[in-house]
């Protein structure tokens, strides 16, 4: 199971408590108690997170939540430590590009259940967001809409959407409720979870840079992703292999400059677990293409280019020998119905 940071667990009792489920419930519910939730950088099993969101989610239906789309809500809310560091460096970065840069560098400090993808046009930028399980709707609406709200409190020019897309459904009647939030169509049933705008918006000065503060915050999560690699040497290399997948960066050489060590030492590391870097991305792929085929939703195409390949066929190839079946057959076969992307 992938993990996540304390502090957005931390953000999201916060945010259920203003708005009625008692904080002592939702503590029991992610097994913790008030000064295990303040530790400093810590990440949790994501299964306590998606419990957090089915309980509200069944409280809702109970009647006894009055909030309906609770990620959707919960992403329009959005503080300097949300996501810790990353947000911060973010609150502080000079503009959206520079902020996006270190979001992506320092993604492993949050967790792994999803990494964003940015691909540029000549005049547009898209951005998506790839799940590394099939997690609940309300994760992938929390994290498309703080990208969406933190961009519009901290840039110093208007914000405008082309096009904002999800892979889940959702009831039609509740569509007019998100076009009116992100000013633009949106879509659901879609290929992938993307948002569509200008390619402007990431050279857009932020209005709360500050010099001093984003270099020593920078400092700050150098430190932190070296720490990571010597206490936890196999989860930093993971959680780099994961988010880079769908890229041409997700080499040896590329995960060495990311945490700051040399290429050697980060092959003694593996050596140390009988493995080399290769084999742990395909023993990745493997793990991730089967999560990602059981989803009904998910584009059998579009599966295998966020696990990194270049063609379907390719991708059809390699899942035949991780499982014995086509993507296809394997989806056929698991019968797995789409209830957990549906409006609940």
């Amino acid at each position: 199971m992938s993990t996540v940071s304390l502090d957005v667990v931390k953000s999201l009792i916060h945010f259920l408590s203003k708005n009625g489920i008692p904080r002592d419930k939702s503590l029991s519910i992610v097994e913790l108690d008030e000064s295990q939730l303040h530790r400093s950088r810590a990440l949790i099993d994501s299964s306590h997170y998606e419990a957090l969101y089915e309980f509200a989610a069944d409280e809702y239906l109970k009647g006894r939540f009055k909030i309906r789309n609770i990620g959707f809500e919960f992403g329009k809310v959005v503080s300097p430590d949300r996501w810790g560091l990353i947000t911060q460096i973010a609150f502080s970065s000079p503009n959206l590009e520079t902020a996006l840069k270190h979001q992506h560098k320092y993604q492993t400090l949050v967790g792994d259940i999803g990494f964003p993808s940015i691909q540029k046009s000549a005049n547009a930028i898209t951005f998506e967001w790839m799940p590394t399980y099939r997690c609940c709707r309300h994760i992938v609406e929390e994290t498309m809409t703080s990208w969406v709200t933190i961009a519009r409190c901290l840039s110093t020019q208007s914000v405008k959407l082309k096009q904002v897309s999800f892979t889940h459904q959702l009831d039609q009647d509740l569509v007019a409720e998100y076009e009116e939030y992100f000013s633009c169509r949106v879509e659901f049933n879609s290929r992938s979870n993307r948002i569509l705008t200008d390619r402007s918006i990431l050279k857009s000065e932020f209005a709360r840079y500050e010099p001093e503060l984003y270099k020593l915050l920078k400092n700050h999560a150098d430190k932190a992703l070296s720490n990571l690699l010597r206490e936890f040497p196999l989860d930093a290399i993971t959680r780099f292999i994961s988010r880079n997948l769908a890229t041409q960066d997700c080499s040896v050489e590329s995960c060495a400059k990311n945490l700051n060590v040399s290429i050697r030492t980060l092959q003694r590391h593996l050596s140390n677990h009988k493995l080399t870097f290769s084999m742990l991305a395909d023993s990745i792929k493997q793990n991730r293409s089967v999560e990602l085929v059981k989803d009904p939703n998910m584009d059998l195409t579009y599966v295998a280019h966020i696990l990194g390949f270049s063609e379907q066929s390719s991708f059809s190839r390699a899942f035949k020998r991780w499982t014995g079946q086509s993507p296809r057959d394997f989806r056929a076969a698991t019968g797995e119905a789409s209830d957990s992307h549906v409006d609940t």
